[in-house]
């Protein structure tokens, strides 16, 4: 299993401990009936070399809530307090069980997007992870 698929699956599992969250997804579906839901997927990743020889890749791993949006004003109800929740729990297992050496950094996005053309309320969270890089292990 590589480093993305690890986090990611470490992500997965912190998602799904949130109350209320339905589904949390390692891959992107082709549909997103059963909602709230998280989806996860890579979004970039950056090396660094160190001072001391040490190699440190940082993955940013996005991962999407999704709510639907029948009616705005509950979808919003639904949808705002995971931004806390998220954070909150990301804070508790900043290292998401030893996958990762730490999380420096959790960006939010609120906005409105379609999947499937149904209209859904979503969080996007960009989730910095920070590795020690060993290009044999990948």
């Amino acid at each position: 299993m590589s480093t993305v698929e690890s986090i990611i699956d470490a992500l997965v599992t912190l998602e799904s401990a949130l109350d209320g969250i339905v589904a949390a997804h390692d891959e992107t579906p082709e549909s997103l009936n059963a909602l709230p839901a998280f989806v996860n997927y890579p979004a970039t990743t950056e090396t660094t070399w160190g001072t001391f020889g040490s190699v440190e890749r940082v993955y940013t791993i996005v991962a999407e809530l999704h709510v639907a949006r029948p009616e705005l004003k509950r979808a919003e109800a639904v949808c705002r307090p995971y931004i806390n929740r998220f954070e909150a729990a990301v804070l508790a297992d900043h290292t998401l069980g030893g996958v990762v050496l730490h999380i420096p950094t959790v960006r939010s996005r609120y906005g409105e997007s379609e999947w499937g053309s149904v209209p859904h309320l979503v969080i996007r969270f960009e989730v910095e992870c920070v590795t020690l890089y060993d290009p044999a292990a990948e």
